[in-house]
């Protein structure tokens, strides 16, 4: 019956799973907060982040939209690889421990070979990102207590 209405309605099963993910992460009964954050990038809160919601759920890069100074902050939301943030963990944790549910590595190796392998390899992660779902809000610009999500998603200028 599922599948006979999502054909009905021109609907791909993947985009319908995608959907579901999104719901669960940023319905009415989304988490209250990030359950792991990677702030790769900050400027008096997170500007870029990796992000997770719920325990095994998807992962999301998070851009800062707004001006560093406003409250809330607004974040373009677009999904990642499954694996994306275990990688990038998996990289970065050679060199800097994490410490959850929010992380923010102070990007400081013994090398600078070191450094540039780390970057280069975290970057690739980075780039590996699907098209923007939304945007959330937070006036929490680290942890994503709580958060707005809105499924408008901004618009190139």
């Amino acid at each position: 019956m599922t599948e006979e209405i999502l054909k009905r309605f021109g609907i791909a099963p993947e985009s319908a799973e995608r959907l579901a993910e999104q719901a669960a992460d940023f319905g009415s009964n989304r988490p209250a907060q990030a359950h792991r954050v990677v702030v790769t990038d900050q400027y008096d809160g997170a500007v870029e982040a990796l992000v997770q919601f719920r325990d095994g759920g998807t992962v999301y890069r998070l851009d800062m939209l707004s001006d560093h100074s406003a409250r809330p902050r607004t974040w373009t939301v677009r999904p990642m690889q499954a694996d994306a943030l275990d990688e990038f963990v998996r990289i970065v944790a050679q060199h800097i421990p994490p410490n959850w549910p929010v992380w923010i590595p102070t990007w400081k190796f013994p090398t600078e070979a070191i450094l540039r392998s780390v970057t280069d390899q975290t970057q690739s992660i980075m780039d590996r990102v699907g098209e923007p779902c939304g945007t959330i809000s937070s006036t929490d610009p680290y942890g994503f207590k709580s958060y707005t999500y809105s499924r408008t998603v901004p618009q190139a200028v």
